[in-house]
């Protein structure tokens, strides 16, 4: 568990990931000088979804040398309840080490919940070698929260206006606390899970303009005072 009340944090992350999160997001972040959290699902990188084109596994690294997190997702995409015994943690050590051999030494802090979704078992599991995991269950992260399984809200075209999404920065200000959004593929024409680049935009403009610093999960973690896992080797 953690404890927050401060200036207020938002954190902009993109799951799975579809290259439309590398070659449109990544520009409007760059534009407003912020940087955001990418969930890499090594698994899926090269191939098709209903998110469009998935991001290659070189994506990984124009995404880092601009300064932007990378994230494990799992490498095989799978719901909580799909991995028996060791498997969840041998699948996630995979995604790791492709994520290394791209990025060479870079270690991953956060996790993100296939989905969204996790059990007790996994989530204490993760409690020993990630800083922090996040759910796709709403809410501001404020006061006591759990860290392994952050709230987050979706920001996508098809459940968020952007007045509800200002209406949240609103509420993580009032709350003095850490507001996460989630989206995928981002285009004029999103899947149901992605968002269009206006609203993208017009909330990462709406956070900056109240006062809310806008960074990736790990930098939000060095904010909230929580430390880096140490002592754990992952190889």
């Amino acid at each position: 568990m953690a404890w927050y009340r401060g200036r207020p944090i938002v954190s902009f992350t993109f799951d799975d990931f579809p290259l439309s999160a590398v070659e449109t997001a990544a520009p409007i972040l760059k534009r407003h000088d912020v940087r955001a959290t990418f969930y890499a699902a090594t698994g899926l990188l090269g191939g098709m979804s209903g998110l469009g084109q998935m991001a290659a596994l070189k994506d990984l690294k124009v995404l880092e040398a601009a300064g932007h997190e990378i994230g494990l997702h799992t490498h095989a995409h799978k719901r909580a309840w799909e991995y028996e015994g060791t498997e969840f943690q041998s699948d996630l050590a995979r995604n790791e080490r492709v994520i290394r051999s791209e990025l060479g030494f870079y270690q991953p802090e956060t996790f993100a919940y296939p989905y969204g979704i996790g059990d007790i078992g996994q989530k204490r599991w993760l409690s020993t070698t990630m800083r922090a995991s996040r759910s796709v269950q709403p809410g501001i992260n404020a006061g006591i929260f759990d860290l392994q399984f952050l709230r987050a809200y979706e920001l996508i075209d098809s459940a968020l206006s952007a007045d509800r999404a200002a209406r949240l920065i609103d509420e993580a200000l009032k709350a003095q606390g850490w507001l996460v959004f989630v989206s995928h593929d981002v285009s004029e024409t999103p899947s149901p899970y992605g968002v269009t680049p206006a609203l993208l935009e017009s909330a990462i403009v709406y956070a900056k303009a109240q006062g809310a610093v806008v960074l990736p999960v790990c930098e939000a973690l060095d904010l909230v005072g929580v430390r880096p896992q140490t002592g754990f080797d992952r190889d």
